[in-house]
């Protein structure tokens, strides 16, 4: 507040028009931003119902903010999602396609989020792994991204991608495999992402002498599932259960499925297994609540810190997963699939003075840049592919408002490799595409009836008119077939054992 209000009272005139100069700096003020995406992530979370989570700091942010409870990503795969996510625009059979997309070279003109905060005079930071490439659009921040330097460290591969603060915490060395879960007795700091609270907490106060636009990145749960003990002891084992499609692929299509090589081809001593051993399941989804968990204290660490600065009333606070996550449903586990567990995510948002709300509309990460652009009262970014859900955080807006709100024509398009799908309140209906266009496979669920995609209706004659509805809907928003290059890039990851 300081830094816009005294300013504007030196120029206000004295007695009774100071009080009204004030209320016209506080209805001026742009609010700071923090942002906080975390890799990996989907809603296993106690705030939207996963009773064996331990997230009490997400819980409660989302105790005093908006919480979407059916936000979802746009590509599941983490550089193509941030890329999308931060520049506003779709994924597309040639842009956004892979984990190591790039904004800066696969839409070089756009504007990216943090870039439209820096050139509204914003001091722009980042910290962890904000990009998944450390050097894209690397102007839009104010300083070089902050990551840790310690004895985790590999050589940082080709184009800046920092391999090995993702997945080799255990070794030192680039390309050696290592397991995918770790449970050592030390503390948070051993850690990277215990790294980068610490740093951001350490940031704050000079941050906090100027509107601000921090983007924090945290690399847990991703794996390898490393984590401090402590934390794996939050969890009861014996409390997990197996997805209820952990074994059951019947009536799905063979290209909704993989043999997830991200798991098995980058981590030593998993089970050739298809599925997965039962107890080796429940150890890895132990270890992915453990990480969460973890996580969740560095996420504490931080909104902890904003009081004390006098920023938690000036600072709007959003939290978000960049794609969903597979823990053995249907057979798969890491993400690289269209089912709406791969695609689902934890979307809050904080807002000082607004009321908080739960709300059930479908929404995407493509409404996050327009919906904090509206937020902090900047000029519209025209041509985005999000829709702004300003409107919500409105403190006249009651529940049946906010639960009848929808998005351009409410539904949330998501692709990926060939394949498109389109997400309705009620329905998932997702198809596969030749080089030529021509659909070759597609599944339909009814989420309402069947959450957990259990079965497959698409050929069930009651469901035709939904299916054909959908479809002339997915292919008219998502028009461009994937080429031929992507169509054999699918065909391989598929078959990668």
């Amino acid at each position: 507040m300081r830094y816009i209000l005294q300013p504007l009272i030196r120029r206000c005139l004295p007695g009774v028009l100071l009080s009204v100069c004030a209320a016209l700096a506080s209805a001026q003020q742009p609010h700071n931003v923090l942002f906080i995406i975390v890799d990996d992530l989907r809603p296993t979370l106690g705030v939207y119902g996963d009773t064996q989570a331990h997230t009490p700091n997400i819980d409660a942010l989302a105790a005093a903010g908006v919480r979407f409870n059916s936000a979802f990503a746009n590509v599941p795969v983490c550089g193509a999602s941030r890329a999308s996510l931060l520049s506003g625009f779709r994924p597309t059979p040639s842009r956004f396609v892979s984990f190591d997309a790039r904004l800066d070279r696969d839409l070089p003109h756009a504007l990216s989020l943090p870039a439209h905060f820096r050139k509204r005079g914003y001091e722009t930071r980042a910290y962890g792994k904000v990009f998944d490439v450390t050097a894209d659009s690397a102007e839009a921040w104010s300083q070089p991204v902050w990551n840790p330097s310690s004895t985790w460290h590999s050589p940082v591969s080709g184009g800046g991608r920092h391999n090995h603060l993702q997945k080799a915490y255990l070794t030192p060395l680039a390309g050696e495999l290592g397991p995918p879960f770790e449970r050592l007795v030390v503390d948070d700091m051993a850690y990277p992402d215990g790294a980068v609270a610490a740093q951001v907490v350490a940031d704050l106060t000079r941050l906090s002498r100027q509107p601000f636009f921090a983007a924090v990145g945290f690399r847990k749960p991703h794996l390898p599932f490393t984590a401090p003990a402590r934390y794996w002891g939050m969890i009861d084992p014996d409390q997990l259960r197996l997805a209820q499609t952990y074994d059951r692929v019947e009536g799905l299509p063979p290209a909704s499925l993989h043999f997830s090589p991200e798991l098995r081809r980058q981590y030593e001593a998993v089970p050739d297994d298809h599925p997965l051993p039962v107890a080796y399941a429940r150890t890895l989804i132990h270890g992915y609540h453990a990480a969460v968990a973890y996580v969740d204290a560095q996420i504490g660490r931080i909104l902890d810190a904003l009081e004390p600065l006098e920023l938690d009333e000036q600072t709007i606070v959003v939290l978000v997963g960049d794609h969903g996550w597979n823990l053995g449903e249907h057979t798969l586990w890491t993400k690289h699939s269209l089912y709406d567990i791969t695609l689902r995510v934890p979307l809050i948002i904080r807002v000082p003075q607004a009321s908080a709300k739960t709300v059930e509309a479908v929404v995407d990460l493509l409404d996050v840049y327009p919906t904090l652009v509206d937020l902090t009262r900047g000029q519209p970014v025209g041509g985005l592919d999000g829709s702004s859900l300003a409107s919500l955080f409105d403190s006249n807006a009651d529940a049946q408002s906010a639960d009848a709100f929808a998005r351009g024509s409410g539904y949330s398009l998501s692709r990926w490799l060939d394949g498109d799908s389109i997400r309705t309140a009620r329905y998932r209906y997702t198809l596969w595409r030749d080089s030529a266009g021509d659909v070759h496979d597609h599944m339909l669920f009814d989420l309402q009836r069947d959450p957990a995609e259990q079965h497959n209706i698409v050929s069930e004659p009651q469901y035709e008119k939904t299916v054909t509805r959908l479809r002339a809907e997915l292919l008219s928003a998502a028009p461009q077939a994937p080429g031929r290059e992507v169509v054999e890039a699918a065909k391989t990851f598929r078959t990668i054992r």
